[in-house]
């Protein structure tokens, strides 16, 4: 890894970790202690700057390393480009795999009806409060960071472990849905599978926002269901970042094709 890019990786999760682990921690005493009202509004802050450090981390980054930019201005970083009819086609897609998948192998815990409103209600708060933001830190800042020096199958892997080790603390959140979950089970059948979803989401669409989208959506669908490890539910995994892997590399084939193409037209002419 060029020195470059390892200091920008270094100091994103650096900004990232220690943001995010200490802002929870002050925000695990306060609930634990169950301190005043004052307290509370303030550890309803700590936790908000805890969830957006990748977010945060990300714009620092990009400020101080203009490489990071690839010629973004950060308008494009936060929007995307323009969306295209095979963009809504992806994003759809994984979103309505993921609520049919979930549905079929976890418990709702409402009424259909009732469950798609709230999921609905969710995505749209949860993009801010939980988890969309996260996504310009993964996907838009390191996953690219670590594909300069990692294959793609082996940095969307270690995008998925890094991604899930930064959740550690929520475990520690008193009623928290995570603490539920055995945190090898989240990291290997969760995080890992989903970060090959959202990466094949952002090659395809080239767009954070989507990307966020479609992490709100999960986790809107997580908070509504009684999230089991059962086997059917590591095959649904599993199989989502299978064909996720399968889509980036036909893109890829796609796009070195095009390449030859255009040099092979260059060279006739």
């Amino acid at each position: 890894m060029k020195k470059t890019v390892k200091n920008m990786v270094i100091e994103y999760l650096l900004i990232t970790f220690a943001t995010t682990w200490v802002c929870y921690g002050l925000y695990i005493l306060i609930v634990l202690y169950k301190l005043p009202v004052l307290f509370k509004a303030a550890g309803a802050c700590f936790q908000f700057i805890g969830a957006c450090s990748p977010f945060g981390a990300s714009l620092i980054i990009r400020r101080k390393h203009k490489k990071l930019k690839r010629g973004q201005s950060i308008k494009h970083f936060l929007i995307g480009e323009k969306l295209k009819n095979r963009d809504v086609i992806i994003i759809m897609s994984y979103m309505t795999w993921k609520l049919i998948t979930m549905i079929m192998t976890c418990e709702l815990t409402h009424t259909y009806s009732v469950s798609i409103l709230k999921i609905l209600l969710y995505t749209i708060v949860g993009f801010v409060f939980g988890g969309g933001l996260e996504e310009y830190g993964w996907r838009g800042s390191l996953q690219p960071l670590m594909e300069k020096r990692f294959s793609y199958l082996t940095a969307t892997a270690l995008v998925g472990i890094i991604w899930g080790i930064w959740h550690v603390p929520v475990w520690f959140v008193p009623g928290n849905m995570h603490a539920k979950m055995n945190i090898f089970y989240f990291i290997f059948v969760v995080t890992v599978p989903v970060s090959f979803s959202l990466s094949a989401i952002h090659k395809y669409t080239k767009s954070n926002l989507l990307c966020g989208v479609y992490h709100a959506w999960f986790n809107a669908i997580a908070a509504v269901v009684n999230m089991k490890y059962t086997l059917w539910l590591v095959v649904f995994f599993v199989l989502e970042a299978v064909i996720s892997w399968v889509l980036v590399a036909a893109l890829e084939k796609e796009k070195i094709k095009k390449y030859y193409s255009k040099r092979r037209i260059s060279h006739n002419i």
